[in-house]
């Protein structure tokens, strides 16, 4: 004849028993490690991918404006007025690979060595000191880092050098 013990088997089936069997063995731990580290190393990988294409941005947008400036100083299209054209044609052209992917804008001033408060808008005459500022505002690449710090990105380049002497000085 045999004998069952009915504590063991309800003890054995009862859920309370079969969460503590489960707790006690370490099958899925690594999963869920896993699960619990993803979304931080994403949200690392995708920050060095922006932060890495914001400095490649930056570094353009510098050039550009170093572009820029030097094609100002050379007093190039001041007697037929062509000169502003052809300081934006060639900041646009260094920029060429950016200008579908957000906004450029560009902005050229000038003033006196004599008198550095007095600033104009436009390249300025022989021996003046011009500036040219570029400013560019792109939508992050990665969907994560744009949840986390917004819709666009601002990144400002910017030169300054003295306009050669095409004529005699002021």
């Amino acid at each position: 004849m045999t004998t069952i013990h009915t504590t063991e088997t309800a003890h054995a089936l009862s859920p309370l028993h079969q969460a503590r069997r489960l707790l006690r063995g370490d099958r899925g731990i690594s999963t869920m490690e896993f699960a619990l580290a993803l979304p931080v190393l994403l949200v690392f990988v995708f920050g060095l991918v922006e932060m890495g294409y914001m400095f490649f941005t930056s570094a353009s947008m510098d050039k550009a404006a170093q572009v820029g400036a030097r094609v100002a100083v050379t007093g190039t299209g001041a007697d037929d007025g062509t000169r502003m054209a052809l300081i934006e044609n060639k900041v646009m052209t260094a920029l060429a690979t950016f200008a579908d992917k957000g906004t450029i804008s560009m902005e050229v001033n000038s003033f006196p060595q004599s008198s550095p408060g007095s600033i104009t808008s436009g390249a300025g005459g022989p021996c003046d000191i011009v500036e040219v500022n570029v400013n560019y505002e792109y939508a992050p690449i990665t969907p994560i880092v744009g949840a986390i710090i917004g819709s666009s990105i601002k990144v400002h380049g910017t030169d300054r050098m003295v306009n050669e002497p095409w004529r005699v000085c002021e």
